[in-house]
């Protein structure tokens, strides 16, 4: 049974890292989607864009 209470806490935390890494890589990849519209919204170039994701 102290087997199954540590696998239990080590499934919940792999989901929970699973879940951040998802919305990581989301938000990085997301300028590659609407980097176009991005740029008209902002009055921007489509390099300044993707420049503003490098410096971070």
């Amino acid at each position: 049974m102290r087997f199954l209470k540590s696998d239990s806490r080590l499934i919940g935390v792999l989901l929970v890292l699973a879940v951040t890494q998802l919305v990581g890589w989301g938000t990085i990849g997301l300028p590659a989607i609407v980097g176009r519209d991005l740029a008209a919204d902002l009055g921007t170039s489509l390099p300044v864009v993707f420049a503003g994701t490098s410096v971070l």
